[in-house]
């Protein structure tokens, strides 16, 4: 069993940021806190000081409880916020050994169980007579190493896609074998596939609630079929749709499902009917229409809370079970092909070239993440608590498919605002000149804290540890520019956070 090694250089997760700031509320501040703190992907604090004392103590673990000053600042953001990124990275690459001369080869298809777990696949094309196959690959430390696991299909052949089941550590491969649909299954990670199966007609999706309950679509003209199975048993024509073309099925759970849907009537090839069944998938109702769209994407938290994504930046949503969709403002034209949330809050989705947008207030509102590739996204998707996987799809052998990642610590947050009368920060004088008087009270004898100075554009401009309580402590600013300026000090427990501002007359 061969394996391939892949060059994997990962870049720790970071945001620049830079909003254009007045006065700002605290809301707005602390939702970018913890990129400004030079966050961990485990959400420990780095040190930036560059001391090379032992910093140990000052693992200080981003937590929701942290009592925060609160911030008496406005931050302004008009229409899209593209400078309040999350940095994107490099996450792994996808090889595959050099193919015998007279060959063709390409890439099909990839998906993530977890952050390191993962399975791709690629064809390879002998002759016309031979034919095409596709060859399973599996990696278990995030793309560093890839081995061969099984091969698939031979004369007419090409792969319909991979898709996962994380909680049941389960793949699902469609594919097209000598004009037949055919589906493989693993449950084990990837490493064996034992479970097979024929697709009557042409595929149109696959949606899995757990690994005894599970639908696909098919078409065998003129009608297009939903098939249920459920624990072992196969109905074939479980849902007939007689007056639309059905496609990327979804089950919030194994009552409430919704499709996204062609009218056979209507022109063109656009998909912008929305049916739902709440009767695990037996009968459906048309909940949504509008012809002038085209969605390509379909993401639900739960029964009653989703989204799409489709042509143009479009992003719909609704909170009432599809009753009723809101067209959400992204404030792009891309075209959108992947949406995920993690929370009804936290969103992203992900389109061509390399647009990425997020929401931290449940697409209210949306800012452009920074991606590094101009090529078009396909996936994105969470890996566990913390990663979210992107994943670009090129047939160019000169422009290979790749996944990215963010991490969610380094940009998410939720705050609590505590304003404790009997810890505080002070600055004096403030405005200032030269240097400012800091005291934090309630410091205990044995803490150590990282004091930081970040000026206008949330650039840090000054760092440094302190030991001990920080009692009339002289921070040396003059060669510092005038303008407004954030101090923050973090402690083992606490944040805290003060503006001041400098001034020379």
């Amino acid at each position: 069993m061969e394996t391939t090694q892949v060059c994997n250089n990962r870049v720790s997760c970071s945001t620049n940021i830079s909003i254009a700031i007045g006065i700002m509320v605290a809301e707005s501040f602390l939702h970018c806190l913890n990129i400004l703190l030079n966050i961990t992907p485990n959400g420990n604090l780095q040190n930036v000081s560059g001391n090379s004392k032992n910093h140990s103590k000052m693992s200080v673990k981003l937590k929701t409880s942290f009592s925060l000053i609160k911030i008496l600042t406005l931050v302004f953001v008009t229409g899209m916020a593209t400078n309040a990124n999350g940095q994107w990275n490099y996450y792994c690459g996808f090889n595959w050994p050099t193919p015998p001369p007279g060959t063709s080869t390409s890439f099909a298809d990839a998906e993530f169980n977890s952050k390191d777990s993962g399975i791709f696949i690629y064809n390879i094309t002998y002759s016309p007579s031979t034919g095409t196959f596709g060859n399973i690959r599996l990696t278990n430390n995030a793309g560093l190493n890839w081995m061969s696991v099984g091969t698939i299909g031979g004369g007419v052949y090409s792969t319909y896609g991979i898709y996962k089941l994380p909680i049941y550590n389960s793949y699902y491969v469609f594919f097209n074998d000598n004009f037949s649909v055919r589906m493989i299954a693993s449950f084990d990670g990837g490493n064996t596939w034992p479970v097979g199966d024929m697709l009557n007609g042409g595929f149109g999706g696959f949606f899995a609630c757990d690994t005894s309950k599970y639908y696909t679509l098919s078409s065998i003209p003129p009608n297009f079929n939903l098939i249920k199975y459920d624990h072992g048993v196969k109905y074939e024509q479980f849902a007939i749709f007689t007056n639309y073309i059905p496609s990327l099925p979804f089950f919030p759970d194994t009552a409430v499902g919704f499709i996204v849907a062609k009218d056979v009537n209507a022109p063109g090839y656009k998909y912008n009917n929305i049916l739902k069944s709440s009767d695990g998938g037996s009968n459906w109702t048309n909940v949504f229409v509008d012809t002038s769209l085209n969605i390509r994407n379909m993401y639900f938290i739960d029964t009653i809370s989703g989204f799409t994504c489709g042509d143009n930046g479009m992003i719909l949503k609704t909170i009432d079970g599809g009753s009723n969709w809101q067209y959400l403002n992204t404030g792009i034209a891309t075209r959108l092909n992947a949406i995920f949330f993690k929370s009804g809050q936290v969103g992203f989705a992900a389109g061509d070239s390399g647009v990425i947008i997020r929401t931290t207030n449940g697409g209210s509102t949306w800012n452009i993440d920074s991606t590094g590739t101009t090529n078009n996204f396909t996936k994105i998707y969470a890996v566990n608590d913390s990663i979210v996987l992107a994943m670009t799809k090129s047939w160019s052998f000169l422009n290979p498919s790749r996944m990215y990642s963010v991490n969610l610590n380094s940009i998410t947050a939720d705050w609590e605002l505590v304003n404790d009368p009997l810890e505080y920060i002070s600055i004096f004088p403030n405005p200032a000149s030269d240097q400012i008087t800091v005291n934090v009270h309630g410091l205990p004898l044995n803490s150590f804290a990282d004091i930081s100075i970040l000026n206008n554009v949330l650039k840090t401009v000054h760092s440094e540890i302190s030991e001990g309580p920080i009692i009339n402590k002289f921070i040396d600013i003059h060669h510092l520019s005038t303008g407004f300026y954030h101090l923050i000090i973090r402690t083992e427990e606490k944040i805290y956070h003060q503006n001041f501002i400098i001034s020379r007359r």
